[in-house]
C-alpha cells in the first residue's frame, strides 16, 4: 500500500501497483517514499489528468443488462480513471492550497 498525503486533504491509500501506475502517468519515479514540492503539484496534476483522458477504455462485450443478469458486476475491472479520482482530488486540493504532496 502507498499512502498519498497533503495537509488540506484526507490521506489516500492505494494499492502499490495502482500507485506506481499513477506516478508513472504523472511522469514521476515510482520511488516510495517520495514527495512533490508545492510548485510542482499543478503540473503533475495536469499530466495525470491528460494521461487519464487519453487512455482508451475497451468496448463492452455484453450489453449492460446481460452482464447484470450473469452476475458479472463484481468481476468487472475498475477503470483507471475511477481509480485516479481520489488522487486527482488530493492533488487539486494541494494545488489550490499551494501545499506539497508526499507518499509513503
Amino acid at each position: 500500500m502507498v499512502t498519498f498525503k497533503t495537509n488540506s486533504h484526507r490521506n489516500i491509500d492505494m494499492f502499490t501497483g495502482d500507485a506506481h501506475a499513477m506516478l508513472k502517468l504523472m511522469g514521476l519515479s515510482t520511488t516510495v517514499p517520495s514527495a512533490l514540492r508545492a510548485e510542482d503539484v499543478p503540473a503533475a496534476l495536469e499530466r495525470l489528468q491528460q494521461a487519464i483522458e487519453n487512455i482508451q477504455t475497451p468496448p463492452q462485450t455484453m450489453e449492460p443488462d446481460e452482464a447484470e443478469e450473469e452476475g458479472d458486476e463484481a468481476d468487472k475491472p475498475i477503470a483507471l480513471k475511477t481509480r485516479a479520482e481520489p488522487l486527482i482530488g488530493l492533488l487539486a486540493t494541494a494545488a489550490r492550497a499551494n501545499e506539497h504532496v508526499i507518499w509513503e
